[in-house]
């Protein structure tokens, strides 16, 4: 600076002041950029850092942060956080520059516009096709997922894992199963996660059983249909009987009839109080009415016997709705299905049964044989039995090929019976004696007949004995001598019995005319009492002997 003095009287006129150095400054403008992080969008509750970032400004400046538009209390850092924050709050900061050459000293930043998710919370929800099944059904569970997103699926039966991850899990249940689903979301601004549902307990009822049958029939008559099940009671039967009729019925047996003969495929079908069902199936066959086949046969197969023979028919016919009995021997019955008939003379007899339905005749035929009877009858021989000789009886009978003899004297044992012709029998005592004689023909047939004997204890004199009789020795050892006068060839019998009339020794001897001596030999005989019987063409006598050893 130069200084001229007006004054006269000075030096250094004029005058230089010392220099002074001046900076200038533009004023210039201060600014204000603010960030977030982490960037929206985020879930509600998560912790939001604004961070403002000044501009043009030397000294440190002052903030206030605003939300809305509403300063917030306290908040004049550079930065601001807030975990509170709700979807699209604004927020600002204003800075306060503390420099001296600004354009103006307060300016806002950019606003930033949050955006912010609630918190959603996950549950899932199952719901079952049918919680109560019948054992073996296959059920459907689906999961119903709120705030899921994408979700996972995880199915548990019992608490162990199966099924697939999916919303859908088909399963066949068994009784008391526990069905659950975790579900894990794939949203990120969820609570809950993973959700696990309400579990399902499942209810599973046994299966009913049933087994079926059928009759065939003839057409015009009913089929009976069966069916036989196990089940909780009531239970519902439903017969389909293949011809396009069913009935549904309580009852298990129930009768149809077709309108056609044919082969038909019934099935059955059973539900139970519980709704579970079971069915079976079969055929049934219905026929055509069929010819009538004749045939019969006799009670224990007999075919022929002995006048009068009796004989009981049966009827083996088949499809016959009337019958008759011809029996061949005059007579007929059309009255009994099975047919009794006596044929009282023997013969053969040609007979037959005849049948006859609606749709034709049959007949069939037999043979019977009716046999002769024998008539048996008896002869004594002997003149005034005694017990000194054997009683000589014969046959008399007509027609007989077997005898069987039966003296009245049981206490002779054995020898009391005889299968003789013309047998003799010792008697030991005297009495009345029954003797009954059975014959039997060839045939088989038998008669039978008794005559009265009377038995003395008197030895007969008689005037045809044999002549000039010697038996010695008696008693006897081994031999025995027989001294005798024959007036003729005629061969003469010896027979010895026991005292029980048994025969023990036989023998025949041809004698010459005139004096005979035999000698016997008994060495085979026990000892003890024996009579001789000596017979020579109607003549004869008995000996009473001993023998000794």
């Amino acid at each position: 600076m130069q200084l001229t003095s007006s004054l006269n009287c000075v030096s250094g006129n004029p005058a230089f002041s010392n220099n002074l150095q001046f900076t200038v400054f533009t004023p210039v403008t201060p600014g204000v950029v603010i960030s977030v992080n982490p960037n929206t969008p985020v879930c509600q509750g998560t912790n939001l850092t604004f961070t403002a970032t000044p501009s043009n400004v030397t000294n440190p400046p002052t903030y206030q942060w605003f939300v809305n538009g509403n300063p917030v209390s306290g908040a004049t850092g550079s930065t601001f956080s807030s975990s509170t924050l709700n979807d699209n709050d604004v927020v600002t900061v204003e800075l306060t520059s503390n420099d001296l050459c600004v354009t103006q000293s307060t300016v806002t930043s950019n606003a930033i516009t949050v955006q912010i998710n609630p918190q959603l919370p996950v549950s899932v929800n199952v719901t079952a096709s049918n919680t109560t099944v019948c054992a073996g059904t296959s059920v459907q569970f689906t999961a119903n997922v709120d705030n899921g997103g994408t979700p996972s699926y995880q199915w548990q039966v019992n608490g162990v894992n199966q099924g697939s991850n999916s919303p859908i899990f088909d399963y066949v249940p068994n009784n008391g199963d526990v069905v659950t689903v975790i579900v894990t979301s794939s949203l990120t601004c969820v609570t809950n996660n993973p959700a696990t549902s309400t579990p399902i307990t499942m209810v599973v009822n046994p299966n009913p059983t049933v087994n079926c049958s059928a009759t065939n029939s003839i057409l015009g008559t009913p089929n009976t249909f069966t069916a036989t099940a196990t089940g909780t009671a009531p239970i519902t039967y439903i017969f389909n009987y293949g011809d396009g009729n069913q009935d549904t019925t309580t009852n298990n047996v129930v009768n149809h009839t077709y309108s056609t003969a044919s082969s038909y495929n019934y099935t059955v079908t059973i539900i139970d109080a519980n709704g579970c069902s079971a069915t079976c199936s079969g055929t049934v066959q219905v026929n055509l009415p069929p010819d009538p086949i004749a045939s019969f046969t006799s009670q224990n197969n007999i075919w022929s016997g002995c006048a009068p023979f009796s004989i009981n028919f049966v009827n083996t016919s088949q499809n016959a709705d009337t019958w008759v009995w011809n029996f061949g021997d005059g007579n007929t019955n059309t009255t009994d299905y099975n047919a009794p008939h006596t044929y009282s003379t023997p013969g053969v007899y040609s007979m037959y049964l005849a049948i006859a339905n609606n749709f034709g005749v049959d007949t069939a035929f037999a043979t019977i044989i009716v046999y002769p009877n024998p008539v048996a009858g008896i002869k004594v021989l002997t003149t005034n039995p005694s017990i000194f000789e054997p009683t000589v009886f014969q046959d008399n009978s007509v027609g007989a090929a077997a005898w069987e003899w039966d003296f009245g004297d049981p206490i002779s044992g054995t020898n009391n019976f005889s299968t003789d012709q013309n047998p003799t029998h010792q008697y030991t005592n005297g009495g009345t004696y029954t003797v009954k004689l059975v014959v039997t023909n060839a045939f088989g047939c038998k008669d039978s007949t008794t005559i009265q004997v009377s038995i003395t204890t008197v030895s007969n004199d008689k005037p045809n004995e044999i002549a000039d009789l010697t038996v010695y020795p008696n008693p006897f050892a081994d031999k025995l001598n027989i001294r005798f006068y024959s007036n003729s060839t005629d061969v003469l019998t010896l027979k010895m019995y026991d005292v029980v009339g048994k025969l023990v020794m036989e023998k025949s001897i041809n004698p010459v005319v005139g004096e005979n001596q035999v000698e016997w030999t008994l060495s085979n005989i026990s000892k003890g009492a024996y009579q001789l019987f000596i017979e020579q063409k109607g003549t004869f006598q008995t000996v009473r002997l001993v023998k000794v050893n």
